[in-house]
């Protein structure tokens, strides 16, 4: 964000320096600080982001895009199972140290006029350090909605109990902007700096959509955890 930051401040501020008609000594200063400072960002920001990765994103090449929030990436889908439509969650930490996250999910406003009859689902999700998983949890839908594209808002929320260690790889994301109870935003600055690192954020609530099978259970089994399976790890053998 900082080199980002410096290149539009050198390069403007160097701007309008040159093309000043009479320039003092401090237009002077800036026709060659503006550039250089410019220079400087962009050699730093060019380091940053051709960095080699030292560990292995499943999400990319899997789904073609993903969430992320502070490092905690994750992509959406739906399944059939045993009759029930479920949730899953395939998520991967991209730092090498154990993360503790959580997944909110609700049907979007608007939907064919009201909330589609499915609660906020909620995945907690611990994920061990460069860890790629899935979460899995059943949940009812109307038959009004059986084979039709049901919308969900997204939010999340992670924390690092050791920090974060190092990072791992460094594809961006869509970045998630709403915590667990659909709230908070990134500043101007953050989404312009995210936007010039080619890093998408929504000017709206993030969301997701998932297409749902005909003939899925309208009710799902009371009080059942989201099933969480690590699917790989550092040091385990390639999944390709």
């Amino acid at each position: 964000m900082l080199c980002v930051l410096g290149i539009g401040i050198g390069g403007i501020s160097g701007a309008i320096a040159w093309h000043h008609p009479d320039p003092a000594h401090l237009a002077w200063f800036f026709r060659f600080a503006g550039p250089l400072n410019a220079a400087l960002s962009l050699a730093a920001f060019l380091r940053v982001h051709f960095r080699k990765d030292i560990g292995t994103n499943y999400l990319l090449p899997t789904f073609g895009s993903f969430f992320d929030r502070d490092g905690f990436c994750f992509a959406l889908a739906g399944a059939r199972d045993n009759g029930y439509f479920c949730i899953q969650v395939f998520f991967q930490n991209r730092h090498s140290s154990d993360s503790k996250a959580q997944v909110a999910l609700r049907p979007k406003h608007g939907f064919f006029g009201d909330h589609a009859r499915v609660r906020t689902v909620i995945f907690d999700i611990p994920c061990p350090g460069g860890a790629f998983g899935v979460a899995s949890l059943p949940v009812p839908i109307s038959t009004k909605y059986h084979g039709k594209a049901l919308t969900f808002e997204v939010g999340a929320s992670v924390e690092y109990p050791e920090g974060k260690g190092e990072t791992l790889w460094y594809q961006d994301g869509i970045v998630v902007r709403t915590n667990t109870k659909f709230s908070g935003t990134p500043s101007a600055a953050t989404r312009v700096a995210l936007l010039f690192t080619g890093t998408w954020i929504s000017p709206s609530a993030t969301t997701a959509t998932l297409l749902i099978p005909e003939d899925v259970a309208v009710t799902a089994p009371r009080h059942i955890d989201p099933t969480i399976e690590i699917l790989w790890l550092p040091g385990d053998p390639s999944l390709t």
